[in-house]
Parts: C-alpha cells; sequence; structure tokens
C-alpha cells in the first residue's frame, strides 16, 4: 500500500498544481458556482456536511480535477492537461463519498492513526473508488507506482485545504450517518 501527504489545494478558490517531470501545469478555478451538469446535494445533505453549495461545489471541482490526473489510463502529461480543465467524472472513478468528521478519526480511517495524534479539527473525508496512480506527489527520483483502488483524502472545512492525501489498496470504512455518497452522473 502506498500512502502520500501532499497539499492539492489553497483555499476556496483554487489554484490546481500538479508536479510531472519537473513540469508545473496550473489553473485557476472559482467554484462558487455548480455547473449545469453537476450533481446538487439537497439542503438536508448539505446541513449535515455542515457544508454551503458553494463549498461543495468546489469540492467537487477539485476532486473530478484530482481524479483526472490520476487516471492510470492516460499518460502523465495528458492527465495533468485535462485535470486543469476536467468538469465532469472521469470514467476511472466508479463511487465517491464525503463525510465530516474529526481529523485524528479521519487519518485512522485512513491508516495512519498516529500522524495528528490530538488533532480534533473538523475535517472533510473523502473516498473515491475506482483506479488512481498518484501523481503529483513527493516520490523518490525513479519510482513506480500501482494503480490503487481507493484514492482518500481529507480537506479542512474552512479554508478549503488538502491536509492528506493518499491511495491505497485497501476499503476504509465511511458508514456514518452523515456519510454523502456523491452522483458521478451529470
Amino acid at each position: 500500500m502506498f500512502r502520500a501527504k501532499a497539499s492539492r489545494t489553497r483555499g476556496w478558490v483554487q489554484i490546481v498544481a500538479l508536479a510531472v517531470s519537473g513540469a508545473m501545469v496550473q489553473s485557476c478555478s472559482s467554484g462558487s458556482a455548480l455547473p449545469a451538469h453537476a450533481w446538487r446535494p439537497t439542503s438536508a445533505q448539505l446541513a449535515g456536511l455542515q457544508m454551503t453549495a458553494a463549498q461543495f461545489a468546489s469540492i467537487q471541482k477539485q476532486l473530478i480535477q484530482v481524479a483526472t490526473a490520476d487516471d492510470p489510463q492516460i499518460a502523465d502529461t495528458a492527465a495533468i492537461n485535462l485535470a486543469s480543465n476536467a468538469a465532469t467524472w472521469p470514467p476511472n472513478v466508479t463511487k465517491a463519498e464525503i463525510r465530516l468528521t474529526d481529523r485524528q478519526t479521519a487519518l485512522k480511517a485512513m491508516g495512519s492513526p498516529g500522524a495528528a495524534p490530538g488533532d480534533r479539527r473538523r475535517v472533510y473525508l473523502i473516498k473515491l473508488s475506482g483506479s488512481f496512480i498518484p501523481r503529483g506527489v513527493p516520490a523518490p527520483r525513479g519510482a513506480i507506482f500501482h494503480a490503487s483502488p481507493y484514492l482518500e483524502e481529507t480537506i479542512d472545512p474552512v479554508s478549503g485545504d488538502s491536509l492528506d492525501f493518499g491511495t491505497s489498496d485497501s476499503s476504509m470504512d465511511m458508514s456514518s450517518p452523515t456519510t454523502v455518497r456523491l452522483s458521478l452522473q451529470p
């Protein structure tokens, strides 16, 4: 199992910056409005997540871009270029779930229980199922990654920053009354 911790976003106005072979590709997206094809959660689901519609739209757009960049069926450079403008869920994603929890609980679920001892701030814990190769994360020169069936991430609900990120070969438990399964259909 491979785990990588890397910051992928900065704030609700996102800068997607993924490094591939030393080259940096960037794109900006506001995330303040839901695209016409985007899934719109109910007000009860948003209330359960303690999230605004704008925050949800931003997170959904970020997840779509990350999943596109990590699609193992696309070459590295092409995946990064596609990710910067991705607006729909890529075919490598079969399921997406999000829930509100605290960081310590989230890290335990992600398989890193000692990573942030005592950190009880609220975070969004996200699990994507499908096939993912981590791109744009720190790795030793020449490292070769295999496709993993899960991509996991925590996001700070206040700043929108990605706090923890990883791919995994084993599924984490997302059972909670506040878990929302995202629709992958337009």
